[in-house]
């Protein structure tokens, strides 16, 4: 299991190929709402570009909240210098549906562009409102015997004789996952991550990483805080059940 939270655009320069003016991707891709997306005002050959003061370590890349057809060409790219006729490095995007995923060796460059050609999309504009980069932190191992509940906010009601009405909402994902042994260098990298989310930062959790065709990646936030059980044995051993639902 993976979790992607350091998010290295937030602090980035965000520039792109062609922009609505109305939807801005250095606006969008910096609110942790996927609601917020910018929008491109072609499809062909579009680039966004993440520029850095220094080089930057990443291993991960993820986009969703996007409405990119499945024929579409995405790939991220990389230089150490504003220049892409040949950059330095260059990965294309698995398509999960939803997400679009890739991870890599770790790479150090300032300079960073989503390539994307979608010819046979319909809507006349690309559209993005989440973009993930930099590096993944890898949790330890889970117990197998994991909930991953579905869950709806809609509303029902029976009446006294029996019918049914509703108001429906939304149908989300949610999750809850234990580590029954978890070493004290572990236990640091989860506290760190704990400092940086909160209960109130959404990240992106990736199940299983290998299989995300079996459940792709979910956007979501912690529900609860961190409870810290030490376990009876020796050395410095822990155990800790972790809560998420799914954020839009």
């Amino acid at each position: 299991m993976k979790i992607l939270y350091d998010n290295l655009v937030n602090s980035a320069t965000i520039d792109s190929t062609t922009e609505n003016p109305d939807y801005l991707f250095s606006v969008a891709l910096v609110d942790s709402r996927l609601s917020r997306v910018g929008r491109t005002i072609d499809v062909s050959d579009q680039g966004v570009k993440f520029s850095f003061t220094t080089a930057v370590d990443v291993t991960y890349i993820a986009i969703t909240a996007h409405n990119l057809t499945s024929s579409a060409t995405v790939k991220l790219q990389a230089n150490t210098s504003d220049s892409w006729t040949t950059p330095a490095f260059e990965t294309t995007l698995t398509d999960y549906g939803t997400w679009c995923v890739d991870s890599f060796a770790k790479q150090s460059y300032r300079y960073w562009r989503l390539f994307i050609d979608d010819d046979t999309n319909a809507d006349g504009y690309l559209e993005i409102g989440y973009v993930f980069l930099g590096e993944d932190l890898t949790m330890p191992g889970m117990n197998r015997a994991m909930i991953i509940p579905q869950k709806t906010n809609s509303v029902s009601s029976k009446s006294i004789s029996g019918q049914l009405y509703g108001d429906k909402r939304l149908n989300y994902k949610a999750a809850e996952i234990k580590f029954d042994v978890i070493e004290d260098s572990e236990r640091q990298s989860i506290k760190a991550f704990f400092d940086y989310v909160d209960v109130i930062t959404p990240f992106v959790l990736l199940i299983w990483e290998d299989d995300l065709d079996v459940e792709p990646p979910i956007y979501c936030n912690l529900t609860e805080e961190l409870s810290w059980n030490k376990l009876d044995l020796i050395g410095l051993l822990w155990s800790l059940s972790l809560k998420f639902e799914e954020c839009f």
